[in-house]
């Protein structure tokens, strides 16, 4: 996320936003072991981490847009983190942004999601399997054009 990729196909780190999340020391890993719980508890387990969130400072200004938290599933299977994140995303996904702005990004080993300006490109792919949460800012808009309803959002 902090590197350079040729395919990319806009110039600068993969995602613009960790290098400064970096230097204000604004990113939290969380691990967590998710093989004994069902779905919903995961859903209530990132509902907590919204909350975490929410409440730790910054909770304004500049620096709140590079404040992120990445929770990292340790036992997560490859091939059960679609279903999983899935599940997550139906159930907070869109009133998280819509009642408060944040967003929950999942990455795992398969994920189809494919860069804004390189369809070929694949930058949501990780080997162990992890959901970020985060604020949205203005340029997220470009994430949604394919979704109308996340666009009127």
């Amino acid at each position: 996320m902090v590197k350079l990729h040729n395919d990319l196909g806009r110039a600068g780190t993969v995602c613009p936003f960790v290098p400064g999340s970096l230097e204000r020391k604004l990113l939290w890993l969380a691990p967590e072991q998710i093989a004994g719980r069902s779905e919903p508890e995961v859903v209530e387990l990132m509902s907590g981490y919204k909350r975490l969130f929410l409440k730790t400072p910054p909770t304004d200004g500049d620096d709140a847009d590079y404040k992120v938290i990445v929770v990292v599933f340790t036992d997560l299977p490859a091939d059960r983190a679609q279903g999983v994140f899935g599940d997550v995303l139906q159930h907070r996904d869109v009133p998280s942004y819509a009642d408060d702005g944040i967003l929950f990004g999942p990455h795992y080993e398969g994920s189809e999601g494919t860069a804004i300006h390189n369809p070929t490109f694949r930058p949501f792919q990780s080997a162990v399997p992890f959901l970020f949460v985060r604020h949205g800012v203005i340029g997220d808009w470009e994430f949604f054009l394919d979704n109308d309803e996340w666009l009127s959002l």
